[in-house]
């Protein structure tokens, strides 16, 4: 702390006459916080966690060129979505720094409520939406993808229920999505067929993997694909159309009602825009 002992018992001293509790207790076992010093030290770190992002705010707000910007992000999207968006944003604007923090879609809105992040983009979330702004900013086409030489490799159009009696690994998907392909799926395919995924991590690497790997079927959004298809690595399983159709996601910016975005975030929005639109 840079502190002297004889300072810094000084200072708890005066803590402890200014809240009239004795906040620590000395023993031979070493110092450890009372039940009074828990409610304090739980209130110093709230405190220090508002002051950090206000020091973030009030660098944001002194203009775009500068500060720091934190962005909650569905982890499927942010490579090929967010990163590029952000590598054009750093172009305009070389000074600003980003943090990105990796989060399904109910995660991420936790955070932004709690302004740990300044905006989130990703899937619609779960719950209520109440004091958020958010706006559909386009949509992302996921798709069944396997490994050269898998029975569904080039076999043409394929019933969805068909790819659901491999293994499945896939990234974590809000429960409105979920509850929408497994009521298409009964409907068209029976309850017998259906299977829960094998694998669910949101991590791209570790599904491409594992689908490399095995008889796995992965879905990732198209866009995070393309290259891993082009190259030949991996191998999209093509769908009927209308159930091609009952994958495609949209896509959402959520920000705080009551909070006004900093020209950065602006900016970066706007990139994150032009990027949807190229990509679908």
């Amino acid at each position: 702390l840079g502190l002297s002992q004889s300072t810094l018992s000084e200072v708890i001293s005066r803590l402890e006459t200014s809240y009239g509790a004795p906040l620590f207790l000395r023993d031979r076992r070493g110092t450890r916080p009372t039940a009074y010093g828990e409610v304090v030290t739980e209130a110093a770190e709230r405190a220090l966690r508002v002051l950090v992002a206000a020091r973030r705010e009030v660098g944001l707000i002194k203009g775009a060129e500068s500060g720091r910007l934190a962005i909650g992000g569905e982890p499927a999207l942010i490579g090929a979505y967010l990163a590029t968006a952000i590598a054009r944003g750093l172009n305009r604007f070389p000074k600003l720094r980003f943090r990105l923090h990796p989060a399904d879609a109910s995660g991420a809105i936790r955070e932004l409520r709690e302004r740990q992040v300044d905006l989130v983009f990703g899937l619609p979330p779960d719950g209520a939406t109440e004091g958020l702004s958010v706006r559909e900013v386009g949509d992302a086409h996921v798709i069944p993808f396997c490994r050269p030489g898998h029975p569904l490799a080039g076999a043409g159009s394929t019933e969805l229920g068909e790819v659901m009696s491999f293994p499945i690994a896939q990234g974590a998907a809000p429960r409105w999505y979920l509850n929408r392909m497994v009521e298409t799926l009964r409907q068209s395919v029976g309850r017998g067929t259906l299977r829960n995924a094998a694998v669910i991590v949101s991590d791209y690497w570790a599904v491409r993997t594992i689908v490399r790997d095995s008889d796995a079927v992965g879905f990732f959004p198209l866009a995070t694909l393309e290259e891993d298809l082009a190259r030949g690595t991996l191998s999209r399983i093509e769908l009927q159309p209308q159930q091609q159709e009952l994958l495609r996601v949209p896509l959402i910016i959520a920000t705080l009602e009551d909070r006004a975005l900093p020209p950065s975030a602006t900016t970066l929005i706007g990139e994150l825009e032009q990027v949807i639109r190229e990509l679908s």
